[in-house]
């Protein structure tokens, strides 16, 4: 599973999430995913354009951790960028916690 976590600028300096749900997306050859600060409900959370920075991205959506830092849930929904379903194994994350977002051609 990628590291749950945020890096700095340089990508060195790693935090915990806060808790609640937070944008991902998971870069082509990165072993971590990119997420947001801010928490947001679930659901809801938004930034992945930022987040990506023009890399190729192989999975976005959102994931939610308790205040312990664990992961909770996690669901493939995205505003700009939507992988098929079929890909949600390349974000790396336990599919016991998935959330998969189907959309109306896939039901």
């Amino acid at each position: 599973m990628p590291d749950l976590a945020t890096a700095d600028t340089n990508g060195t300096a790693f935090c915990a999430l806060s808790a609640g749900s937070h944008a991902f997306v998971r870069c082509y050859g990165e072993r971590c995913l990119r997420c947001t600060w801010l928490s947001f409900p679930f659901g809801f959370a938004g930034g992945h354009p930022l987040l990506a920075n023009n890399h190729m991205v192989l999975m976005a959506g959102e994931i939610e951790v308790d205040s312990a830092g664990n992961l909770t849930r996690w669901l493939n929904k995205s505003g700009l960028y939507m992988p098929p379903r079929w890909a949600v194994g390349q974000a790396g994350l336990p599919f016991d916690t998935a959330w998969l977002f189907v959309t109306d051609n896939e039901v």
